[in-house]
């Protein structure tokens, strides 16, 4: 499942903001003037190579600003080149490893990439930095594609004995265009529902399946699980 859970600070990743000259030192050189006019313009219209480039330029004149690493690695996951985007960010958390901005860039790129327990590693990091019920739901869905049930079982459990997982809401697919929104806790139900699956207990899966639909009958990904579990 990829990028089901909206994060807020996804927002930032649209675009970068525009950026003023002269500043001190290094800043202040014609040399980096320039490369930011140029990093300016560029952004105004919209060309892509030399944004890139340019941001590149940036970082040669001056290494020690870290922001341009995180301007580089927006870039990279705005365009949805995520190997590039998970390297940067690897170097920016090096740097920085309270760099939140880079952490969850590089989780969502590593799970876009197929690196599921690098992503894995990343979101609970994260998530020590910054707790949320959204992130205790992606480490549970990861850890359950990692087959790492009893952990997974373990996350789930925590987000359900969390009184908010019955407040905060999830967007899923319905049938059709359909879009509807459901509880954490119910979200979280679903994946128990797969893991009893993965662990064979296919009757229990089915039950919990069905009190889920009971509730969303056009709970369209609900829908499939239980004839996936009926073997239909």
């Amino acid at each position: 499942m990829k990028k089901n859970v909206v994060f807020m600070i996804l927002l930032l990743m649209i675009s970068t903001p525009m950026l003023s000259v002269g500043q001190t030192n290094v800043k202040e050189t014609p040399e980096y003037q320039k490369q930011v006019n140029i990093y300016n313009l560029a952004k105004r219209y919209n060309d892509v190579t030399v944004i890139r480039n340019s941001i590149y330029e940036l970082i040669a004149i001056d290494p020690d600003e870290k922001s341009w690493l995180d301007t580089l690695a927006l870039f990279y996951f705005e365009y949805e080149q995520y190997g590039a985007a998970a390297l940067v960010t690897n170097d920016a958390i090096t740097i920085d490893p309270d760099n939140l901005l880079a952490l969850e860039i590089n989780a969502i790129s590593m799970e876009s990439i197929g690196l599921r327990e690098n992503a894995l590693n990343r979101y609970q990091s994260l998530y020590i930095k910054e707790p949320s019920l959204n992130l205790l739901y992606k480490i549970a869905f990861l850890q359950y594609e990692l087959e790492r049930l009893t952990e997974c079982e373990t996350v789930i459990s925590q987000v359900m004995e969390d009184p908010q997982s019955q407040i905060e809401k999830v967007n899923f697919q319905g049938e059709g265009e359909e879009v509807i929104e459901v509880t954490m806790n119910t979200a979280v139900k679903n994946l128990l529902g797969l893991v009893r699956m993965k662990q064979g207990k296919t009757e229990e899966a089915i039950k919990i399946f069905e009190e889920i639909l009971y509730e969303h009958p056009t709970f369209a990904l609900v829908k499939q699980n239980l004839a996936d579990a009926k073997g239909n």
